[in-house]
């Protein structure tokens, strides 16, 4: 009798403990699959030398990033 209650408690511990281990589901909130790259939301989190929806000016941001990241054009201003 007290084995059955054992088996059925840890029984019990076990399902509860892979249902708190359970996925919940993603939602996205980015931008649409259809949405052009250069526009993004217009709020404070913006680069300030990028303008939503003009992709001159999103060039010029990606182009000023890389060259921010790029170790011997960084080097060459010491």
């Amino acid at each position: 009798m007290t084995n059955t209650i054992v088996k059925l408690s840890l029984a019990a511990c076990l399902v509860a403990a892979l249902t708190a281990c359970g996925q919940e589901a993603k939602t996205s909130s980015g931008p649409k699959a259809d949405q052009k790259a250069s526009v993004a939301a217009d709020n404070n989190y913006l680069e300030k030398t990028f303008t939503s929806g003009d992709k001159a000016s999103w060039d010029k941001a990606l182009k000023d990033r890389a060259m921010g990241q790029h170790d011997y054009v960084r080097s060459k201003a010491l």
